[in-house]
């Protein structure tokens, strides 16, 4: 023990202030009904209606089966963080030890907006991304020799998140095109290269056919508006672009100028000399930016792979020189060529100002980080928690709720786990949200009042959780003239406030509202 903490003081010393800053600010982070979805997902659906699930999730499934075992057993609420926190923290120690760059390019990863805050504070599917893209990274430079492994880790990566299809699908393409032309130069037939083709083919398989399914279902993709396509196009691409750079480097826009041309000078010096790495680049931004641009936004968590995707070009570039440093030595003893020589050294120089440009940009994501975190800290996220506190020291133990909207009520579930929140729209209780047919009917203020009456007695304790859902003066008038009482209003969030109603005997009885 003794001399593993002497071999890796250095390492366990960032570990520790990651991990404590990271504790820090999940304690602040108040979670929202995405959040809740997942978790609700694993706790009330068996194994085989979790996967049925995924036709309407849009995610793949692992996420959901990560937090069976934990749900299952009927651990809080808050366990969903800790778990997300224990994820990012064992891809910052396999970063440190296996990363092959310098202290402070490890540091500055490290401590990026998406490692320190929107990874493990955010308990999403994302929190998977880091880790996954870190295995790659480190099987990267055995690919051939342990292929299984690695086809495994790129498996892993794309039951992360839709986003990362690009990357996964180039870096396949890649592999096995290697592949085929290593065979052929060798006449070598290695079984594991087949048996990793016929694992990824099938997983691939088993992955993408519910989001596809959720893709039809759910996704509304429109290349029309009211402009014609090629506005409408130009539009869209415009706020995807708003959306990558805002997202990741603030919104200052001098700053977002200089970040954008010190991205497309890294680009140019890839295409240049990593050509492979720049088709990764390019596969892995390009489908990000199709997706941003034609499905849906690019919120700050989807956005920050671009980081990650930095950092997996910088990772196996440094692989590659480390193990070729020997053989360029060689090269050079015995080449006695001046120009060659002449090349090395500006490609040499122009692989510095590489890094020094990465540096430069991720010291801007840190600061947008320390932006996002402060904001985090001083902002409710989400009114949720505030909401189910209040009304477990409130309202009795028999309260129903109707809920305008599942999506945003689904966030205070978790709080309170009971069977108590009921949906007009599917007309029954609900946990998550089920986003299928009976989720997309739709219903007015009239409909809200005719169904809770046909559902429910008038001696009933009946609350109405109101979001938005219908004008605030038409709220208004319904307290006015006695039909709801309000009772609760939650402080301002980021993303869900609440207003509860009590629901009086006169909303009940009278014909129509």
């Amino acid at each position: 023990m003794k001399e593993f903490v002497k071999k890796n003081k250095v390492n366990l010393v960032v570990m520790l202030c990651y991990s404590i800053i990271t504790f820090i600010i999940l304690l602040f982070h108040e979670s929202w009904r995405d959040e809740a979805q997942a978790w609700l997902i694993a706790r009330d659906l068996n194994i085989i209606d979790i996967f049925r699930q995924m036709k309407y999730e849009g995610h793949p499934v692992i996420w959901y089966l990560i937090l069976v075992p934990f749900a299952k057993l009927g651990l809080p609420y808050v366990t969903v963080k800790i778990v997300s926190w224990l994820i990012c923290n064992i891809a910052v120690w396999l970063i440190l030890k296996k990363a092959p760059f310098n202290l402070i390019l490890k540091i500055l990863f490290i401590f990026s907006m998406p490692m320190i805050y929107l990874y493990p504070s955010i308990s999403r599917s994302y929190c998977l991304i880091p880790l996954a893209i870190t295995l790659v990274a480190i099987y990267f430079g055995q690919r051939h020799e342990k292929p299984i492994q690695y086809i495994l880790s790129i498996l892993f990566l794309a039951n992360t998140h839709v986003i990362m299809y690009g990357m996964v699908g180039i870096l396949l393409l890649l592999f096995y095109i290697e592949e085929l032309i290593q065979n052929r130069k060798t006449n070598s037939k290695e079984k594991k290269v087949y048996i990793s083709l016929i694992v990824i083919i099938v997983g691939l398989i088993l992955t993408l056919i519910p989001i596809l399914i959720s893709m039809t279902i759910n996704t509304d993709v429109s290349l029309t508006s009211n402009t014609s396509i090629f506005e409408d196009t130009k539009l869209k691409m415009e706020n995807a672009y708003e959306k990558i750079m805002t997202g990741c480097f603030g919104e200052n826009e001098l700053i977002l100028k200089i970040v954008a041309i010190a991205l497309i000078i890294l680009l140019c010096y890839e295409i240049r000399y990593h050509f492979k790495n720049a088709l990764v680049i390019i596969c892995t931004g390009g489908l990000q930016f199709l997706i941003y641009t034609y499905v849906y936004m690019g919120s700050e968590q989807r956005v920050s792979t671009l980081i990650l995707l930095m950092m997996f070009i910088f990772w196996i570039q440094n692989d590659k020189k480390e193990k070729t440093v020997n053989i360029d030595k060689n090269e050079k003893e015995l080449v006695n060529n001046q120009k060659y020589l002449k090349r090395e050294k500006r490609k040499e120089q122009l692989t510095n100002l590489a890094e020094y440009i990465l540096v430069f940009v991720l010291i801007i994501n840190i600061a947008n980080g320390i932006y996002g975190v402060n904001q985090e800290i001083k902002t409710n996220y989400s009114s949720a928690y505030e909401t189910s506190e209040w009304i477990k020291d409130n309202l009795e133990d028999d309260s129903i709720f109707i809920c305008t909207s599942m999506p945003l009520s689904s966030a205070i579930i978790p709080y309170i786990n009971r069977d108590a929140f009921w949906s007009p729209q599917t007309l029954d209780y609900f946990s998550f949200t089920s986003w299928d047919e009976n989720y997309r009917t739709g219903y007015s203020l009239r409909d809200l009042q005719k169904r809770v009456k046909e559902n429910f007695e008038e001696n009933q304790n009946l609350y109405l959780i109101y979001t938005y859902d219908f004008n605030e003066e038409t709220m208004k008038s319904l307290e006015e003239q006695g039909y709801l009482t309000k009772i609760f209003e939650s402080n301002v969030a980021v993303q869900e406030e609440y207003t509860i109603y009590k629901i009086e005997s006169k909303f009940m009885l009278a014909e129509s509202i």
